[in-house]
């Protein structure tokens, strides 16, 4: 039976950005910063579907976690983040919060003379200040709740880092003052970046696609498919993640055996199978043979 084809192209591994890819990438980009009708929601819908974009700052050894992001991420009722992800090496972890502000809200007062941070973006630093203090007192809480995607190395060291992403560059190019200031905010656990500063850092340092979760009822669900999962389904059945059916069928044609993923096999095999047999049986398997047979018979 032909597989379906899928409605969009899974990225299978990190690669070099075109520069037509970052060119049209950045027209995009900026035309949405620059829009009249842009907010934070819509920025951040933009970055999940482009999701090379989303910066991941203070990586470990094993880089972003299964590839994922989490999208609105809550610490509590009251503390929710805009992105996070987790980031491992084999004795701790690392959980990076990420709060996103209006891309217009002013970084500093109309005070050119001295360097003074405007109310609205004060008040952003004292969200990431609240979330500082929550965690203090209920990082087992939070710990417990991304106890799935910790797996077997749940018990190992969890700290949290922070990312607010705020403003434009144009309010520190006039100023080394501005810039020096803004820069100062910079430490072990925070990260301040501008919008402009996301499609300067994937042109100098690359970046590759996120697959994104959210937090479903029962456990997390599969919001965007923007690459492939990696090991993802060898460890995470269908009791700690959603997947639609949409995206069960982008990654059948591209041969994850989510048939028996979904009838609790994880694909500890090649990332893609249960088993060494389910492989050999598989058609991928049967493609490889082909040309090998082929050379086998001309040397005959």
């Amino acid at each position: 039976m032909r597989k379906p084809k899928p409605d969009y192209a899974l990225e299978p591994s990190p690669i070099p950005k075109s520069a037509t890819f970052l060119r049209q990438l950045s027209k995009r980009y900026y035309g949405l910063l620059n829009s009249g009708s842009v907010n934070e929601q819509v920025v951040q819908d933009f970055l999940e579907e482009h999701s090379e974009l989303i910066p991941v700052p203070w990586m470990l050894n094993h880089g972003v976690h299964f590839g994922l992001v989490i999208s609105k991420f809550a610490l509590d009722t009251s503390l929710k983040s805009d992105f996070a992800y987790l980031t491992k090496s084999t004795a701790e972890w690392y959980l990076t919060l990420m709060e996103l502000e209006h891309p217009s809200k002013p970084i500093f007062t109309a005070n050119k003379k001295v360097p003074t941070f405007s109310a609205e973006f004060n008040a952003a630093l004292g969200q990431i200040d609240s979330w500082k203090a929550f965690l203090e007192h209920h990082r087992d809480e939070v710990k417990t709740r991304l106890s799935s995607l910790l797996g077997h190395m749940r018990n190992n060291r969890l700290r949290f880092k922070f990312v607010l992403v705020y403003g434009r560059n144009s309010e520190l190019e006039s100023s080394q003052d501005r810039i020096d200031r803004f820069g100062q905010l910079n430490g072990h656990d925070l990260k301040v970046l501008t919008y402009d500063s996301l499609i300067t850092g994937l042109r100098h340092r690359g970046g590759t696609r996120k697959n994104i979760l959210t937090v479903a009822r029962r456990a997390f669900k599969l919001k965007h498919l923007n690459c492939y999962p990696g090991s993802l389904f060898a460890y995470l059945s269908p009791h700690d993640i959603e997947v639609s059916d949409e995206q069960i069928a982008a990654l059948e044609a591209q041969d994850f055996q989510m048939h028996k993923w979904q009838n609790g096999s994880l694909l500890s095999w090649n990332q893609r199978y249960p088993d060494a047999q389910s492989f050999h049986e598989s058609d991928h398997f049967k493609n490889i043979l082909k040309p090998r047979e082929s050379s086998k018979n001309r040397r005959q």
